[in-house]
């Protein structure tokens, strides 16, 4: 099982997409992974913003200090709606907690059950992934291509595949 179905499985499961009213999981490089979001736009969207909020403070905290040692996360908020972000490690792929959160009672409480929901994935993974390990000898998510998917293919071929033309 490859690691976007095991965290599916493990929001799923456990019913934590309804911990806020946009969760989701996303890469470093702003692709979601999951998302408890209906409408795919605005869940890529928000994947994207909030991995560049990141970097952007990522950024701005260096010229401080060195940020290698010490365990941050970011939190844009009222008294009761904002956005909280937490990183994670999964598979040794950097990825993000991101929560969206309107007309919270109690925002303190939800981040706290955010960070509970981040260690719990991030065993979750842990895990599933050494049984998978042992049981088939590999490891999900660090999958590895050798050669090429297309031999010999022509530069015609190419501009014809990615031409915009009408058929």
């Amino acid at each position: 099982m490859n690691l976007k179905l095991l965290i599916q499985n493990f929001f799923e499961e456990n019913d934590f997409g309804k911990i806020s009213a946009h969760l989701s999981v996303v890469r470093s490089d702003g692709i979601v992974i999951y998302s408890n979001e209906g409408d795919a736009l605005i869940s890529n969207s928000m994947g994207a913003l909030a991995s560049g909020l990141w970097q952007a403070a990522n950024s701005m905290i260096n010229y401080v200090g060195d940020s290698d040692d010490m365990d941050y996360r970011l939190s844009f908020d009222t008294s009761s709606s904002g956005v909280f972000v937490l990183p994670l490690e999964l598979n040794n792929t950097r990825c993000y907690l991101v929560s969206v959160y309107q007309d919270a009672l109690n925002p303190a409480k939800l981040k706290q059950q955010l960070k509970n929901l981040m260690f719990l994935l991030e065993m979750y993974i842990r895990d599933e992934t050494i049984s998978v390990s042992k049981d088939s000898n590999k490891i999900i998510g660090n999958e590895t291509r050798e050669g090429y998917l297309f031999k010999d293919i022509t530069d015609e071929e190419i501009d014809k595949l990615f031409g915009f033309s009408r058929v």
